[in-house]
């Protein structure tokens, strides 16, 4: 009888677990790391894109810019600038001994004999102008650096590139003509244009005495 009980308990069924499939689990991983990534890479992309364009507008820009300085600096070089150029330099070249021994006489002297002396020189800029008739090739030449000026300023030119070129030319061209300028031209502010332009400066006597 006791064994025909035992014979009547319920069998239990073996437990059987759950089959892992690694693949399929590493797929899902992947699939899911790949749609965290995908928009993280989609930005890395646009930035890289935008700074790739940036960059390359900054080279354009900079190979415009040194294209309109070599367009201006160019009319130096050509009439009528140039030529204005030559004659105010071949003026001056035959004054050249009157006008060293002026600026000697100012530089030894001091006081209210020094001021005397700086108004004789003042005399001699402005009769040389007049005798030469240097007032158009004057005009000219600071049409120039008034263009050039104006497009530095407008970010159009390389001031660098300008300054580098020109030296200290401009500086002389002022240095040269400072009393006619300041007497007949007072509203135009050339020390100011040259400073926008960025000319290299001269060492020690100015023509202007100062």
């Amino acid at each position: 009888m006791m064994l025909s009980q035992i014979r009547r308990l319920p069998r239990l069924a073996p437990v059987q677990l759950p089959r892992v499939r690694l693949g399929a689990l590493g797929r899902r991983h992947r699939e899911v790391a790949f749609a965290q990534l995908l928009p993280l890479f989609a930005t890395v992309c646009l930035l890289c894109a935008a700074l790739w364009g940036i960059g390359q507008h900054a080279a354009q820009r900079a190979e415009l810019r040194l294209a309109e300085t070599e367009r201006h600096l160019q009319q130096f070089q050509a009439p009528p600038v140039a030529d204005a150029w030559q004659r105010l330099n071949g003026a001056w070249q035959v004054e050249l001994d009157r006008q060293h021994a002026l600026l000697a006489r100012v530089a030894g002297l001091s006081g209210a004999r020094r001021e005397e002396a700086l108004r004789a020189y003042q005399r001699f800029v402005l009769e040389v102008v007049e005798e030469h008739r240097l007032q158009p090739e004057i005009e000219t030449v600071l049409g120039f650096v008034k263009r050039l000026a104006l497009c530095v300023r407008l970010g159009s030119c390389d001031r660098q590139a300008a300054a580098t070129r020109l030296g200290d030319t401009l500086h002389r061209f002022r240095n040269q003509h400072h009393y006619y300028l300041a007497l007949e031209l007072p509203e135009e502010q050339l020390d100011r244009y040259i400073a926008e332009i960025g000319g290299a400066r001269l060492d020690g006597t100015h023509a202007n005495g100062r």
